[in-house]
């Protein structure tokens, strides 16, 4: 029997994305406001709290090429 866990961002406004995670398939689902899914390995989905920061982070002027996270800690 596969457990589903779900969670909904709401960020206080219209619309609350989903994000489900099945450990069984090692799975995470992203369900966006309009319906769309976008689907995972949870390995990819750690990746990207790390691919945040690294966007988030204020630019020097010359970087305008798209950054690669690699997670070093695969196997």
């Amino acid at each position: 029997m596969s457990i589903v866990q779900t969670i909904k961002l709401c960020c206080g406004k219209a619309g609350c994305p989903e994000l489900s995670v099945n450990e069984e398939t090692e799975r995470v689902e992203i369900k966006d406001d309009d319906g769309n899914i976008v689907t995972m390995e949870i390995s990819q989905a750690l990746l990207m709290g790390k691919a945040l920061d690294s966007i988030l982070k204020p630019r020097a002027p010359d970087r305008s090429e798209p950054v690669t996270i690699v997670d070093r800690d695969q196997k």
